[in-house]
């Protein structure tokens, strides 16, 4: 995992108001690299995560193997759910999303982060050299993006207007916003 968006999880964890009583991690490995393993979450009761191929323990966090399009889960089961750098790798990812908010109970969070592409100056500075130089205009619509990982499994990259539209869709009190370059999407959500 990433520095940068480990540490963006923990001040998001800093702010929530109460600890969560169980927490999920779709897409978890059970190593120091899973988000539920960090200091914050130390005191939550009960950490599950799920990964399609691996399985085991760590530090609290039990990882079974499932899938996230169909998860052995009850309704409404965790008041906090956590995915990152998972989204992609799913080649219809809005199942998996309609299942994280199946079994996220009422007032429940859900934190993901993706790939992203989005267009501002600092993820576009081929573009902007690209103009000074008078380049074609193809040069000039390059947009820049996290590179493959885990080929062939690697499906998608994500905007702002996926996230909105489809991942967090039916969820309240959304927040969407990029880090890094190239950048990483990350939403949070309430379900009501």
């Amino acid at each position: 995992m990433i520095n940068q968006v480990l540490n963006h999880y923990r001040q998001i964890f800093q702010g929530l108001e109460k600890l969560p009583q169980a927490a999920l991690e779709v897409g978890a490995l059970p190593t120091q690299y899973g988000i539920l393993t960090c200091d914050e979450l130390k005191q939550v009761p009960k950490k599950i995560g799920i990964n399609l191929h691996e399985s085991g323990s760590f530090a609290g966090v039990e990882v079974i193997t499932g899938d996230a399009r169909c998860m052995p889960f009850e309704d409404n089961s965790f008041d906090l759910i956590v995915s990152s750098s998972t989204l992609e790798h799913i080649p219809d990812f809005w199942l998996a999303c309609n299942e994280m908010k199946r079994v996220l109970a009422p007032e429940g969070m859900l934190i993901i982060n993706a790939p992203g592409l989005v267009e501002k100056a600092s993820g576009n500075k081929i573009r902007r050299i690209a103009s000074i130089f008078n380049l074609p205009d193809f040069i000039k619509r390059t947009t820049m993006t996290f590179p493959i990982h885990d080929a062939p499994h690697d499906y998608y990259r994500f905007t702002i207007h996926s996230f909105q539209d489809v991942i967090m869709q039916g969820l309240s009190d959304v927040k969407i916003w990029s880090i890094m370059s190239p950048p990483r999407i990350f939403a949070t959500g309430i379900k009501k």
